[in-house]
């Protein structure tokens, strides 16, 4: 997971978000069975407007894992404290809850949360704090030196997230040997920066 830096929402979310988490924490609390919608602004649905801000705040990358380029199956977008629990209905379609998420991520995180686990543009977020990059197994492990609740908190993220996925080590693999053979490489053509940097 790489540092994000999250950038100002789209105009036409502001005011809005909170009206519509609340019809949709009224909603769902009525009926649990309800099934959220992205609402419609001047006939666009509002994801097609959030969707393209969110790539920019990543340069195109997946908000979690770094993975580029995303493919049109890959442009989701994450609710971090997840919709479908009923202390988050409220806050559905803040803009500081969206992330987008490559399926890898989608499907590895579904519904769950805890308290400890990292978002990545959150103050101080660090790569380096937290985890250590094994250039030869290619998986995340937990920095040693960080204290106990922080190697909670790493350790959850990768399990969430299931960062050392075969599927994910491979391809960080790859990423990293076109790197390196390349003379005059780029960070932003390549997948998990957090290798490079």
């Amino acid at each position: 997971m790489r540092q994000l830096i999250r950038i100002a929402q789209p105009k036409k979310l502001e005011g809005n978000w909170e009206k519509w988490g609340k019809r949709y924490f009224e909603n769902k609390s009525a009926n649990n069975s309800y099934l959220f919608k992205w609402n419609i602004i001047n006939g666009v649905k509002s994801n097609h407007l959030i969707a393209p801000v969110l790539l920019k705040m990543s340069d195109n990358h997946c908000h979690y894992c770094d993975k580029f380029p995303l493919l049109n199956g890959d442009l989701t977008i994450d609710h971090f404290k997840p919709k479908s629990k009923p202390e988050f209905y409220s806050i559905a379609y803040k803009w500081e809850n969206l992330y987008l998420s490559c399926n890898h991520c989608q499907t590895c995180k579904m519904e769950q949360y805890d308290s400890n686990l990292l978002s990545p543009d959150e103050v101080n977020y660090s790569f380096r704090h937290y985890f250590i990059y094994n250039y030869s197994t290619h998986e995340l492990e937990i920095n040693p030196l960080i204290n106990p609740k922080d190697k909670i908190r790493a350790e959850i993220t990768i399990k969430i997230f299931n960062f050392n996925h075969s599927s994910l080590t491979t391809s960080r693999r790859h990423s990293f040997e076109r790197y390196i053979a390349n003379s005059n490489p780029d960070n932003q053509d390549f997948p998990f920066r957090f290798i490079f940097e």
